[in-house]
């Protein structure tokens, strides 16, 4: 796979408003502060390599990097939540030695910690509130509906019966603010924020990072964000380090570069336009309940009288707000849910609807989610191939080691599990593809890379895909046509 630089690429305007870079006057002494940390594997691989960093109260600090390169490990090696690694090095706490007995203490009370995949961060067989009501529990505060519906207020979600859901239940975006929310609840001073906005629209991401803004100058609340999106760091960040190979270095301002534009990724004619997916007035709603009672329920409509026809070999964008049903319209095209009304149609090979769907691959947001956490990825990747030199090639093909084949998912990174994720559907080889927000845990570099090879590959076995995303950059270059799914129905947007 040919290396890409920002420098080849065309650069975008601006799309992130830039914070105030001041601070108020900081206190001389950090209260977190980490020397000479250095993380290795038991066989002596050093995934950290001698990390100095200090944070002042208040102050917003980010990490930017490819990925694979640490960044997610270094907050987790800050609250001691990695498995099997050795550690060395000094991490203080005001001026304390982070002990185990001081983590007990501190750690999701005074630190707070965002995770890249919101789905992870929640019990699939609680309700959202019941999360809230645990970490009351947990750090001994008296439980008050008000604070609930001041902290998804906080975070942008209006809709309080959202937490009267289970997590599957909610987007990945409305899930990431339930995530925010929860961390906020204890009023930390320091939050750590890994990839906080990847699994939401450009609208939605504003807002969060308004309210990151906000929350921080009101509260003297610490930052420290990691990201690989150096746009959006620069607009809210100071102080900005990049991650390299386990290694930490400050970026100076010259250093600091836009986002890239992506080439084109367009085909010219297909020869077979034949129609394989055909939607007539489709319908999909849920009946919710008031928050924390029965009875007086309501109906909402998520899909409302849809129409969509795609033909063999077509690339489909779907772009939308969080929340507007994306996800859940693909779970309509894979029978995962069942149409409140209207007619989904697959033509794939003379087979049923029912017997198509194994036809089409469908690659989830949460790609941690995806595979067994009991598994390695070998392991995971032999259920659909026997051939492991066919896996080590497509694993190398999505540009990943060979040695992270004997990895569990944990042990991954966001970005990692994203690329391992994508070599499933080249395993399989489909007819259709549905990619939802793969790629929001990748870099610019390696979003272009990957949707390089999906390019090259669906060119050649002629794959029919559908692309979420909330990146309108993205659809414009890989797909032939864009959709914007708003109040129900999809409007032609490009």
């Amino acid at each position: 796979m040919s290396a890409i630089s920002f420098q080849k690429l065309k650069l975008r305007k601006d799309k992130y408003h830039t914070f105030d870079q001041n601070y108020p006057a900081l206190d001389a002494m950090p209260i977190l502060s980490i020397h000479h940390l250095t993380v290795k594997t038991p066989e002596g691989k050093a995934l950290l390599a001698n990390i100095r960093l200090d944070i002042k109260k208040g102050e917003r600090v980010a990490i930017i990097g490819q990925s694979g390169m640490g960044k997610s490990l270094l907050l987790a090696s800050i609250l001691d939540l990695h498995q099997h690694l050795i550690m060395s090095g000094d991490v203080h706490w005001q001026g304390q030695s982070m002990t185990s007995l001081l983590l007990n203490k501190i750690r999701g009370k005074e630190i707070s910690l965002v995770g890249q995949f919101p789905m992870a961060s929640f019990s699939p067989v609680k309700k959202i509130l019941h999360h809230f009501i645990d970490i009351s529990n947990a750090h001994h505060f008296v439980w008050d509906e008000n604070k609930l519906c001041t902290a998804l207020q906080q975070v942008g979600l209006d809709d309080i019966s959202l937490a009267n859901r289970y997590p599957h239940q909610l987007s990945g975006g409305q899930l990431q603010r339930m995530s925010i929310a929860c961390a906020l609840m204890t009023k930390p001073k320091l939050l750590l924020l890994d990839e906080p906005t990847s699994s939401l629209d450009e609208a939605s991401a504003k807002e969060i990072l308004d309210l990151i803004y906000k929350i921080s100058i009101e509260n003297e609340l610490a930052i420290l964000f990691v990201s690989h999106d150096m746009e959006m760091v620069t607009k809210l960040c100071p102080s900005i380090y990049k991650m390299d190979s386990g290694t930490l270095t400050k970026v100076e301002e010259s250093d600091k570069v836009q986002k890239a534009e992506y080439p084109d990724f367009k085909r010219g004619q297909i020869e077979d336009q034949s129609t394989i997916l055909h939607c007539q007035d489709i319908r999909f709603s849920y009946t919710k309940s008031s928050f924390l009672f029965l009875g007086n329920k309501s109906t909402t409509d998520i899909v409302d009288g849809l129409n969509l026809t795609i033909s063999k070999g077509q690339r489909i964008g779907i772009m939308g707000n969080s929340g507007a049903g994306k996800s859940t319209l693909m779970q309509l095209f894979t029978g995962m849910l069942t149409p409140s009304s209207g007619k989904i149609s697959w033509d794939l090979d003379r087979t049923s609807r029912k017997k198509g769907a194994s036809s089409v691959q469908l690659l989830f947001q949460d790609a941690r989610s995806a595979f067994n956490p009991k598994m390695t990825m070998l392991e995971a990747l032999q259920e659909l191939s026997s051939t492991q030199t066919t896996i080590k090639n497509v694993w190398s093909r999505v540009g990943l080691e060979e040695s992270l084949l004997s990895h569990y998912p944990h042990q991954m990174s966001g970005g990692q599990l994203q690329r391992a994720l994508i070599s499933t559907v080249l395993l399989i080889d489909p007819p259709v593809v549905i990619l939802d927000e793969v790629f929001s845990a990748l870099d610019d570099i390696s979003k272009i890379q990957i949707l390089q090879l999906i390019h090259d590959v669906s060119t050649e076995r002629e794959w029919t895909i559908i692309i979420i995303s909330h990146e309108e950059k993205l659809l414009r270059a890989f797909c032939d046509q864009v959709y914007l799914l708003q109040g129900g129905r999809l409007v032609n947007y490009i």
